[in-house]
């Protein structure tokens, strides 16, 4: 597979067919040698910067931040948030700053930990919040962020009455980042629930190394590959998955989500992918609910 950031040395044999995580790894320390690593993470995607402020949105890239480990440094990650859900309990309304944290859904293979810290743009949002490496899903909770402004209004005597308003606002929003063929981060597209792909329909990824794609189609799993448990398989007749987009969004053109970028393959594989169908999520964490636009 090719990665965006560096040329990669060939596979040894052993890896040839092999799936491949889609989560680059940056800076190296040491005699540790990674996968994959590069120096900045230049994804040579047009208005990239769209994915790279906040808000957060199904396809803004998160940069799990790296950690000591012993004598060695474990790299950050930089990969693609996938979904914007919140906690739909009672309890979850009982302040305004509990009712503003989301909770993005990404691959967990990009988590080290729960409690890992996670940045946008290089400014911390939250914290890896719960990882089920059985389905390779993971939650990152966003915390809200407090706005104050002056207000005034008129008193009886005429000197204007001001006071200090506080609002908590959601960092996090039901949006993905979305565009054209030829400009494919130009904009964004309104989530709007949560379904499965029509069969033969030709359904999006919006991820943070290719941008946003409309060419992948459900199809068999080819002689040859092995499906982990829970995941769907993809081929794209357009753009080959690359490096960086593990956790991007699986959409549809009007907005319903389907599901979770996990890995795609190698050598004549390259145009599979696999997919954790959004329902999976839903079934191991049935108290939170995707948030609309």
């Amino acid at each position: 597979m090719h990665n965006p950031l560096k040329r990669n040395p060939p596979l040894a044999p052993s890896m040839r067919g092999k799936r491949i995580t889609l989560a680059v790894a940056i800076s190296l320390v040491g005699a540790i040698v990674l996968p994959v690593a590069c120096s900045s993470p230049s994804w040579g995607v047009p208005n990239a910067p769209l994915r790279e402020t906040l808000p957060v949105r199904a396809g803004t890239v998160l940069t799990f931040t790296g950690q000591q480990v012993g004598p060695a440094y474990v790299p950050d990650k930089y990969c693609t948030a996938g979904a914007v859900t919140q906690w739909n309990s009672a309890l979850a309304r009982l302040t305004q700053y509990v009712a503003a944290i989301r909770y993005v859904v990404t691959a967990a293979h990009c988590a080290s930990r729960v409690g890992q810290t996670v940045q946008v743009a290089g400014e911390s949002v939250g914290r890896v919040y719960w990882i089920s490496h059985e389905s390779d899903l993971a939650l990152v909770r966003v915390e809200p962020t407090q706005i104050r402004r002056l207000q005034c209004s008129g008193s009886v005597s005429g000197a204007p009455h001001c006071t200090i308003v506080s609002h908590v606002v959601p960092r996090a929003v039901g949006q993905i980042v979305f565009g054209s063929s030829g400009v494919p981060n130009s904009g964004v597209l309104t989530v709007t629930g949560s379904s499965i792909p029509a069969d033969r329909e030709y359904f999006c990824m919006s991820g943070i190394a290719t941008g946003t794609n409309c060419d992948q189609i459900n199809t068999t799993v080819p002689f040859g590959l092995q499906l982990p448990p829970h995941q769907q398989i993809a081929y794209s007749t357009g753009v080959v998955i690359r490096n960086g987009d593990s956790g991007a969004p699986v959409f549809s053109r009007s907005g319903k989500l389907y599901g979770i970028l996990s890995a795609s393959y190698n050598d004549a594989f390259e145009r599979y992918s696999t997919y954790v169908p959004i329902g999976r999520f839903f079934d191991e964490q049935p108290a939170y609910g995707l948030v609309l636009g």
